[in-house]
């Protein structure tokens, strides 16, 4: 038996609780499950009922009326049936958690606004490049991983059997999806953003959805190379992280950051004592607009830079933040940079620009003494 947590009230309701429980619904259904017993008695007035709630994530219990293809219910014998007895609607709970819903929140504006986690795959990354970079500048992306594909086709079916449960109808899933390496797009979106649903959320009677719903049904129709899965509530999330093996609070916590300028950016390097060195438009302040402008800086930590600058990758197909360098983008005025940099043994060259940020080595600041407290170093880094 597994602890779900305590029976859902106004005050514990997630904001998503209609998907949820329309997903739990149609889940039961699509094997011919009845549970007849979630609300008591059987009406839209709130009673007692058999939803629970634990970490946002709604779940039902008690099942001793349930039905199987609408024969007698499990635990009862026809000796002892009920005569007369009705089973209440299902989907009769939905009214009643709509009504506490507007109990809790009469105007609909007294509960904050939450950010959610939610996932964007891009199975076949070669094929989804302007889907990724649609996705970087529509969404308040947190990071970005590789996930390996799977070794075996036995393999890959198992997890993807288990990825898609809720929706692949017992069927297995056998195709490009888990063949190769595939990129995981983790994005922060607020629970004030939801909208309508499209595709196959609508055909599982979900009402609203994030907009990761509209943007992989977009990109489904604009880009058929491109197979894309994305989350349509924190439950189908949570459900896919287990599966991927990670793990959902670590990067729901994740932020990453948004520069209001380049001054802005050096001084957060300055302040966890970054080494860095500014060789080139040194005299280029943290308001200039990147037109026609780039800056050349060295840095002797270039995963710890790509770390502290919040910087993502620029394409599917890079997504390993290397030592070695490569194209990542860095978000400044709410737009997203780019940068390119090499490296030359002793450091790291990186150049940001208009569009790019282009680099290359210097092997004549090979020496120089990182951030020692001279003339030179005071001239060369923003401070």
């Amino acid at each position: 038996m597994t602890y779900v947590g305590s029976p859902v009230t106004k005050a514990t309701l997630p904001g998503d609780y209609d998907s949820q429980l329309r997903k739990i619904i149609f889940d039961m259904e699509s094997v011919g499950v009845r549970h007849n017993n979630i609300i008591y008695p059987c009406s839209a007035k709130p009673g007692k009922h058999k939803v629970m709630v634990q970490n946002g994530r709604l779940s039902l219990i008690d099942f001793g009326w349930a039905t199987i293809d609408g024969q007698v219910p499990c635990n009862v014998s026809k000796r002892f049936f009920i005569r007369g007895w009705k089973p209440c609607p299902d989907s009769k709970i939905l009214e009643v958690l709509k009504l506490i819903s507007a109990q809790a929140d009469p105007l609909h504006n007294n509960k904050p606004p939450t950010d959610e986690l939610h996932l964007i795959l891009l199975w076949t990354p070669s094929r989804c490049q302007q889907a990724y970079t649609e996705a970087l500048n529509t969404f308040n992306v947190v990071a970005v991983r590789s996930h390996q594909g799977y070794a075996t086709t036995t393999e890959k079916i198992e997890y993807m059997n288990a990825f898609y449960e809720s929706t692949r109808q017992h069927k297995d899933v056998n195709d490009v999806r888990g063949s190769i390496e595939h990129v995981v797009i983790f994005a922060k979106i607020s629970s004030m953003e939801y909208g309508g649903c499209a595709g196959g959320a609508s055909a599982r009677g979900l009402k609203t959805c994030p907009p990761t719903n509209p943007f992989k049904n977009r990109v489904r129709d604009k880009h058929s190379g491109c197979v894309i899965h994305a989350t349509d509530g924190v439950f189908e999330t949570r459900a896919n992280m287990r599966v991927l093996e990670y793990e959902y609070e670590h990067y729901n916590a994740l932020h990453r950051p948004q520069w209001k300028s380049l001054r802005h950016m050096f001084d957060h390097l300055n302040a966890i004592n970054l080494s860095y060195v500014v060789s080139r438009n040194r005299e280029i302040h943290g308001d200039i607009d990147f037109m026609g402008h780039d800056i050349d800086f060295m840095v002797t930590d270039y995963n710890a830079t790509v770390a502290a600058l919040g910087a993502l990758p620029s394409s599917p197909r890079a997504t390993e933040l290397g030592g070695g360098g490569g194209r990542h983008t860095v978000r400044i005025r709410g737009k997203q940079r780019t940068w390119t940099c090499g490296t030359s043994g002793i450091a790291t060259s990186i150049r940001i620009g208009c569009v790019i940020f282009c680099a290359t080595a210097s092997r004549e600041m090979a020496s120089l003494s990182w951030r020692q407290k001279t003339t030179f170093t005071r001239f060369f880094t923003m401070r």
